[in-house]
């Protein structure tokens, strides 16, 4: 844990370093382009969870410690989805990367469709089946 815990802060030194790196007038601008970059808003999400997973890990009680692999979790599955930029790079997955993702985004309006049909749907089928009951 110690190994992993030196190498997410290895991580956050270099976010840190881009994040100087940047030419910008103010620091607001900076801010604000440095949070431009899904990926790096996305380091930053996932370095900011694993040390706050870590924190609650060494704290003694059953809750913590479940809260605690709850946002180990969750975190993890923000370091798989990082791993995609690297793919990025590769000449057969570059391109397929791209065609997902632009297929994601014409498919969040077909999914709020969706979500409009189930959900009517389920609100009328629950009334229909459980009638009115007292609170």
């Amino acid at each position: 844990e110690i190994i992993l815990a030196g190498w997410i802060f290895t991580l956050l030194c270099e976010e840190i370093r881009q994040f100087f790196s940047l030419e910008a007038r103010t620091i607001r601008n900076a801010i604000t382009a440095y949070f431009e970059v899904f990926w790096n808003r996305l380091d930053m999400l996932a370095i900011v969870l694993f040390f706050i997973g870590f924190t609650l890990r060494f704290i003694p009680t059953t809750e913590c410690f479940c809260a605690a692999r709850i946002v180990l979790s969750v975190d993890l599955t923000l370091w798989f989805i990082r791993s995609l930029d690297f793919f990025a790079a590769v000449k057969r997955l570059g391109p397929k990367l791209v065609m997902i993702g632009e297929m994601a985004h014409d498919l969040k309006f077909f999914m709020l469709m969706l979500t409009v049909f189930i959900l009517g749907f389920g609100v009328s089928s629950y009334s229909l089946i459980y009638g009115a009951q007292d609170f």
